[in-house]
């Protein structure tokens, strides 16, 4: 009987044991990353962002398959370090509503969301995801305007010459789009990060263009694309403030063939290195372009966008046009700049003037890397940084370069020396064995 006792209280002991272990670890969660570069540790810079995290951040990732366990170990990183994160791992395939929901339109993007505070990335690394939490933090959006009253594109507007996915890309990136009629506000509101004018068709009056004038002057970010084809009062007004002159003709370049184009859609896949464009790469695809001059003046510029050498400035063409070809002495040889960044380094004062509109329209802002480039523009101009750079660590690219000697030792080790020896022994042990 006493054994017995003995034995309850001995299971009773060792269960309690095992609770009181099991609630330590459940409240004192602790991991150890045994792994050889150290992939399940974050940067202190991360570490640092995740704990000042105040509410519950919801990040909705939506890999391709083979990427799946990948995105899960690194948000599973994530919550570790800050329990204020809930992660969602989804197969857009297999819950494609559950992608249109969250406005997902590829594999491999991410949506980190606070509140009524929305995020998307593209592709998920720990930097990437960093400036997703810092940004979608914010209490208060960067507002982007896009001046409206002249027959400019509808930021509403689906079809394809309207720029509603522009729209939805610069929401997608934690900005606010915001419409703008200088003839109602009178001037450019204050809290303006970037005012935007694509392609008007009709003439401004004075009080605008004043209006524009007055906020660039004062420190203010602009991003202009004309036409070929744009009134003459928005050409003569880029000239007059911007220093930038905008030709009436349109860029032909026979090399766009080759990417499965036509000669009046120009494509580009060579950038300056220069802090607007830094780490683009991807080909961009411009529709009846038109080149730009930058005169001299007191504004610093960069050239930002400039056609092959093959490239013409096509001055005589008309919609009655069959024929196109470069006449000598009328047409303007390529290369040929088409987008500007023009700079005053007393106020601030910035602007990206680009001959084009068509390729940020909806037709074409899918299109290869047009979007993106699209974004680096606005971007750059309103300030918008990467908030957190992450060093990659060293250790995960060190090479490993095998000495020369190494490799012939290794060569006549694999090839001579183990097969003789095996070889050697088994004529050693043939012999041996005959004599018995």
């Amino acid at each position: 009987m006493t054994d017995r006792k003995t034995l309850i209280v001995n299971f009773l002991l060792i269960l309690g044991i095992l609770i009181s272990i099991n609630f330590i670890v459940d409240r004192h969660y602790y991991r150890w990353d045994l792994t050889l570069w150290k992939d399940n540790t974050l940067d202190k810079e991360t570490i640092k962002v995740l704990r000042g995290v105040r509410d519950r951040i919801e990040i909705f990732a939506f890999p391709a398959r083979d990427d799946m366990e990948r995105y899960r170990t690194l948000l599973e990183t994530y919550k570790y370090y800050c329990p204020k994160i809930d992660y969602f791992v989804i197969d857009a395939s297999k819950q494609p509503l559950k992608a249109k929901k969250y406005g997902v339109d590829s594999f491999g993007q991410v949506v980190v969301i606070q509140g009524k505070s929305k995020v998307k990335i593209d592709y998920l690394d720990e930097e990437n995801l960093t400036n997703a939490i810092i940004k979608v933090q914010r209490r208060k959006e960067k507002i982007i305007y896009f001046l409206t009253g002249h027959g400019e594109p509808g930021l509403d507007d689906p079809d394809d010459h309207g720029i509603s996915a522009f729209r939805d890309a610069l929401k997608d990136k934690g900005f606010e789009p915001k419409g703008l009629n200088l003839l109602l506000k009178g001037k450019v509101p204050p809290d303006a990060s970037c005012v935007v004018i694509v392609a008007p068709k009709r003439e401004p009056l004075p009080v605008e263009l004043n209006a524009l004038r007055d906020y660039f002057l004062n420190g203010g970010k602009i991003f202009l694309a004309l036409e070929y084809d744009s009134p003459k009062s928005w050409k003569k007004w880029c000239l007059d403030l911007f220093e930038t002159f905008v030709y009436d003709g349109v860029v032909i370049d026979p090399l766009a063939k080759a990417f499965g184009s036509n000669a009046l859609t120009p494509v580009i896949i060579r950038y300056p290195a220069n802090d607007v464009l830094s780490e683009f790469n991807l080909a961009t695809f411009f529709p009846i372009t038109t080149a730009l001059r930058k005169e001299k003046g007191k504004l610093k510029d960069i050239a930002l966008l400039k056609t092959g050498p093959t490239s013409w400035l096509e001055m005589g063409i008309t919609p009655k046009t069959k024929a196109i070809k470069f006449d000598k002495g009328i047409d303007i040889k390529g290369p040929l700049t088409i987008s500007y960044l023009v700079k005053s380094e007393n106020k601030g004062s910035e602007a990206i003037i680009i001959g084009d509109s068509d390729f940020l329209r909806n037709a074409y802002f899918r299109v290869s890397g047009n979007g993106d480039l699209v974004e680096k523009f606005v971007f750059y101009l309103s300030k918008e940084r990467k908030l957190v750079q992450l060093p990659i660590g060293k250790g995960k690219y060190t090479l490993f370069i095998i000495p020369s000697w190494l490799g012939r030792l290794n060569f006549w080790l694999s090839l001579v020396g183990i097969p003789g020896a095996l070889f050697l022994l088994g004529g050693i042990a043939w012999i041996r064995r005959r004599r018995l």
